[in-house]
């Protein structure tokens, strides 16, 4: 009883010893695997260079986004510049003489720049510069 345990045990008799099955391939069929596989192979490493590519583009554009937001942020900060123009008149201590003018008007933010050219007057033209303290 002794040797028949010992010889159900080893593996050139058990079962799971002819699981191992072999398969045979001409040449060709054996180059055209290999070729297979080394074609995988490669298509892995391209596969892998790609998702970096659109890894790298992916923060390109992330950053490029971010740029723009700070720039929009910067530029809104300060107000838009304006320009106006108009005709006036003007009287200067209630004397019956009244000087019409045209004027060019430039504001941005607290600066107003302005130019008014005298039509009655002889090349009488002013500058004025002001700043809005409040």
């Amino acid at each position: 009883m002794l040797i028949l345990c010992l010889l159900v045990s080893f593996k050139a008799i058990s079962q799971t010893g002819t699981e191992n099955k072999v398969v045979v391939l001409t040449e060709r069929q054996a180059k055209e695997v290999i070729k297979d596989l080394i074609r995988y192979d490669a298509l892995v490493k391209v596969d892998s260079l790609k998702d970096e590519k659109i890894k790298n583009l992916d923060e390109i554009i992330a950053l490029k986004d971010d740029t723009i937001d700070k720039q929009k942020r910067f530029i809104d900060g300060f107000s838009k510049p304006r320009f106006s123009g108009f005709i006036g008149a003007e009287n200067k201590d209630l004397e019956m003489k009244v000087n019409v003018y045209g004027a060019i008007k430039f504001d941005v933010d607290k600066l107003n720049v302005s130019a008014r050219y005298y039509f009655n007057k002889t090349n009488n033209c002013t500058i004025n510069v002001e700043y809005k303290l409040f």
